[in-house]
């Protein structure tokens, strides 16, 4: 119950999320295209350049581990989930273009706040001279900032989809809605099952 549990809304380092989140939300705010951006800065602490290594990402698991490439994607495609994270789309033209406009560098204040959380900063410079800023202390899905119910049953059906149809995976979301009230797992381990 304490401090909560911590759930990872998109398949990438957990470091890239505070900065995810903030580029997601520009987008959307700002019907942002890949056109308008002239470049992108995400400042962080030192924590996170030491484990998100991959500024020219050429896979999908180099994706994950790659600011430029996670700010890249969500413009293109304005999402951060299973689909995004794929070889072809790391090495897509588009892709690739963005990504070399974005700077990952060690923010002076994130760092003197140290690393409890993990924060970012954005700026977005687009090509009509304005620049967007925003921050983020936490990143979605953290206790201090849960994700909605919405948000997990979305996240669930994505990653359900792998493995299972539509209709099943449905039919789990509604078991675990009522989880309390089933007289055994059985029915939920039962739609679980893959086919």
């Amino acid at each position: 119950m304490e401090p909560g549990v911590s759930i990872k809304p998109y398949p990438s380092g957990s470091l890239s999320h505070p900065a995810q989140d903030v580029i997601l939300d520009l987008v959307r705010t700002h019907d942002l295209r890949p056109e308008d951006v002239e470049r992108i800065e995400v400042g962080t602490n030192s924590n996170v350049p030491n484990a998100l290594i991959h500024n020219a990402p050429t896979t999908a698991r180099q994706g994950k581990f790659s600011i430029p490439f996670c700010m890249a994607i969500a413009v293109l495609e304005r999402r951060a989930g299973i689909a995004q994270f794929t070889d072809d789309k790391v090495r897509d033209p588009r892709t690739v273009a963005l990504m070399q406009r974005v700077r990952l560098y060690v923010h002076p204040e994130l760092e003197r706040l140290g690393y409890e959380h993990v924060r970012a900063i954005v700026e977005v410079t687009l090509r009509d001279g304005r620049t967007l800023r925003e921050e983020a202390e936490v990143a979605r899905g953290h206790p201090l900032k849960p994700m909605t119910e919405a948000e997990l049953e979305e996240k669930f059906r994505e990653c359900a989809a792998l493995v299972l149809p539509e209709p099943r995976a449905g039919r789990v979301v509604e078991q675990l809605r009522h989880l309390e009230t089933l007289p055994d797992l059985s029915p939920l381990l039962e739609s679980l099952r893959p086919e």
